[in-house]
């Protein structure tokens, strides 16, 4: 037996299939997901949602937050949006993490709760494209 995962926008279903794990960003760091996992509903962080399908890992970036349901073998997660991992150049992104983070540096005694909130989320976001990097077939 296995896992059923189904990740959902508003308006369409994204992805439905069988693997045996799953792992999810949640707000305290990576959940992995196995079959058996008790239930549960846990708020979906910005970062890399990954499930492997055969020997090879399947991967999206979660650039909002959202939530996952865990039930009876089903993983269910719902989303506003969600991006594949872009394929870019390793030293690029890992050079627009340094550029967000130093932003974030710079702006945090001088800018609102609300922009200094936007750059820690773009920062996340620009972090998961780097990470995601190691899922996209060269």
């Amino acid at each position: 037996m296995s896992l059923e995962v189904c990740i959902m926008l508003p308006e369409e279903v994204i992805c439905k299939t069988s693997t045996e794990e799953v792992i999810i960003p949640t707000s305290t760091g990576q959940l992995g997901i196995k079959e058996g996992h008790t239930r549960m509903v846990s708020a979906l962080d910005i970062g890399i949602i990954r499930f492997k399908v055969g020997e090879k890992w399947v991967a999206f970036i979660t650039p909002n937050k959202g939530a996952a349901v865990i039930k009876n073998n089903n993983v269910l997660i719902f989303l506003k949006k969600i991006e594949s991992i872009p394929k870019q150049d390793y030293e690029k992104a890992k050079n627009d993490v340094a550029l967000a983070y130093e932003k974030v540096l710079q702006n945090n005694e001088t800018k609102s709760k609300t922009k200094k909130s936007e750059d820690g989320a773009n920062l996340k976001l620009l972090r998961a494209r780097l990470v995601g990097l190691k899922y996209v077939d060269e």
